[in-house]
């Protein structure tokens, strides 16, 4: 009898292959985990220390006399991290509530300390912050210096942190602060005197008028907190709006877009094409295709929003144009479509007949818009595509001659054909 050899009982490279991918999942696990660990220590060991820091600094505030505190900013060394301690001191009313900015305009009754502590390496980890209050004599303060403060809130009046204030006098630069999570910025120890002009600029908001900037000029009182209303800020919007063209109707460069006031106050907003000069605009594409459209800039986002129209109407309710209405939203793009253009062929006669071999300018204009066909022969009639509503058509080169004018009613998505006596 033939005794059978024993079979390699070792591992198959099979075998070899995952147990070194499970290997390498286990070590690169524990590897995350220990890593995960040795960051979430190191950010509490930084807060508590950022927390020790901030109370320390409070308990200096607390122990001096609150006529001498003032900013401060300060690097601190402990252990391997090193920590920014900064100090910031407010004026205030007495009636002040949580606000520096609420309540009325008054004697200075109190120093607000804010201590606020960062430090290197702590990510997305909260600023350590810390507030006390020092009462001031019940005489008061003994400066001739006062505080200023102002408050920036949204478009739905709602407090808006981080708006960078820059403060001024007659042209001088002075400082410029944050505004806080209640929006408030305050700025203490300054001379008595008029000229203080404190101004908002900050990419991508614009203020209700639309602008990119604003600016308040007031005056500060000796011993006073003088608490202005400040600012209505928010992100711009960008509507795109669009309205359909008849087609093989060209659209002719610069036709406006109009927007009213969603709360029906206020003068229409005629928005021409953007230029280095303009704030709110309306870039126009899509000329000579069967859409128009023009891309808002720098529209501020009323709560109420805004009723719009294609071309330069000044009051588009009384015309054939339906307005639609815009609800924009801040730093967002809103698409809406309005009311389409109408198609419109001007034909030139003279005396009869057809006009062969000539050139002419011919303007199509209603009290708020003009636009003119150029080159116009009588090989073919001039063609353009225009807002709805009422216009006069005329021979440029005799415009105060009724004999070379006539007027048209055009409809959105309708053409009309037009007989115009050249001179």
């Amino acid at each position: 009898m033939v005794q059978e050899e024993p079979r390699d009982t070792g591992f198959t490279l099979v075998e070899v292959i995952v147990a070194s991918v499970l290997f390498v999942i286990l070590g690169t696990t524990v590897a995350v985990a220990l890593t995960t660990a040795v960051r979430a220590a190191a950010a509490s060991e930084g807060r508590v220390q950022a927390t020790n820091l901030a109370a320390e600094q409070i308990e200096l505030a607390r122990d001096a006399d609150p006529s001498t505190l003032a900013d401060a900013s300060v690097e601190v060394q402990r252990g391997r991290m090193t920590y920014r301690v900064t100090t910031t001191v407010d004026s205030q009313t007495a009636d002040v509530g949580g606000s520096a900015c609420d309540g009325a305009s008054g004697a200075e009754a109190l120093r607000r300390v804010t201590v606020t502590v960062t430090w290197d390496g702590m990510g997305d980890v909260a600023p350590v912050r810390s507030d006390t209050y020092r009462n001031l004599p019940i005489t008061g303060s003994s400066s001739t210096r006062g505080t200023l403060t102002l408050k920036v809130v949204d478009r739905e009046s709602r407090p808006l942190a981080g708006s960078p204030v820059a403060l001024s006098r007659n042209g001088v630069a002075l400082a410029t602060r944050a505004t806080g999570a209640d929006g408030c910025v305050a700025f203490s120890n300054l001379e008595a005197g008029a000229g203080y002009r404190a101004e908002l600029r900050q990419s991508g908001f614009v203020d209700p008028g639309h602008a990119p900037s604003t600016a308040v000029v007031t005056t500060v009182v000796a011993k006073q907190v003088t608490k202005h209303p400040g600012f209505q800020w928010d992100r711009a919007s960008t509507p795109v709006i669009t309205a359909p063209v008849p087609a093989g109707y060209p659209v002719p460069a610069g036709v406006p877009v109009t927007l009213f006031n969603g709360d029906a106050q206020g003068a229409p907003l005629v928005l021409a094409a953007c230029s280095s000069t303009t704030t709110v605009c309306a870039d126009q594409s899509g000329a000579g295709t069967d859409r128009a459209t023009w891309n808002v800039q720098g529209l501020f986002p009323r709560t109420s929003g805004y009723r719009a129209a294609a071309g330069g109407c000044g009051n588009c309710t009384t015309s054939p144009r339906t307005v639609a209405t815009i609800k924009p939203l801040p730093g967002q793009s809103t698409p809406v479509d309005v009311s389409g253009l109408g198609g419109l062929d001007v034909v030139l006669k003279k005396g009869g007949r057809t006009v062969v071999g000539s050139v002419w300018v011919v303007n199509v204009n209603d009290p708020n818009e003009k636009y003119q066909l150029t080159g116009i022969t009588t090989s073919s009639p001039g063609r353009i595509a225009i807002p709805a509503g009422s216009w006069r058509v005329s021979v440029s080169a005799t415009e105060p001659n009724a004999a070379y004018r006539t007027s048209v009613d055009v409809g959105p998505l309708t053409t009309r054909t037009i007989e115009v006596t050249a001179p």
